[in-house]
């Protein structure tokens, strides 16, 4: 299970640093206050999000084990679907598995799944170039920052799930199925772009590959992407 109190945490943080230093930002002229006030809207959704999947993550295993032991095999899939409808409210929506092609009703909030999927890969590229000169001019430690960049990473990596996606025409497509049906098929074509760039930035397939599986999505060139 992804380490969901550290990730609250870094994402606590990260909330608590927005609301405290973007006024003083907006007054120099640096953000406007349109922009101080969607990043930190933005940051809000991401910490609401990592409470909502923990929650989903928590109730999901309590309920295979609780099943695992009394019926000493594993839970079916429709029996994991039926349990998952019966997750309380406050644990996001229902929770399949991977193979059923689980995932949490899409979040109703100010922000698509894609607009923050995004924006939390701007919060760390911004990272990665911000951070050495913090370093360097002694406002942050070595160890502090790769721990706030490791548990962002992990916050991504939930996003990477693209659980909380949702096609146009509501049918979650089947990756890479031998066969798929006429709908599955347009909405992995609408998936494609996001795959490719999750795939390729976490190095489960090779630039040739993803020619290969997303032809109209990749990159010319390999680009060092954040894991």
């Amino acid at each position: 299970m992804p380490p969901f109190a550290a990730i609250a945490a870094e994402l606590a943080r990260e909330l608590a640093s927005r609301r405290e230093n973007y006024p003083r930002l907006v007054s120099k002229g640096n953000l406007t206050q349109q922009q101080a006030d969607h990043g930190i809207l933005m940051a809000q959704a991401w910490a609401e999000d990592c409470q909502r999947y923990s929650a989903a993550a928590i109730a999901r295993q309590a309920f295979l084990q609780s099943h695992h032991a009394s019926a000493g095999a594993p839970a079916s899939i429709d029996a994991i679907a039926k349990a998952a409808r019966d997750v309380p409210a406050q644990c996001g929506a229902p929770y399949l598995t991977q193979d059923a092609r689980r995932y949490p009703i899409a979040n109703k909030g100010a922000f698509p799944w894609a607009t923050r999927w995004r924006a939390l890969q701007d919060e760390l590229r911004r990272r990665e170039k911000q951070y050495p000169n913090w370093i360097k001019q002694g406002q942050l430690d070595q160890a502090d920052s790769a721990q706030r960049i490791e548990r962002l990473t992990e916050m991504l990596h939930l996003y990477d799930e693209m659980v909380d996606w949702q096609p146009r025409n509501g049918t979650r497509p089947r990756p890479f199925a031998a066969k798929q049906t006429p709908a599955e098929r347009e909405s992995f074509d609408e998936a494609a772009p996001y795959l490719c760039d999750i795939m390729l930035r976490r190095h489960w397939i090779t630039l040739d590959q993803a020619r290969i599986d997303f032809p109209h999505h990749a990159p010319a060139e390999q680009k060092e992407l954040s894991a």
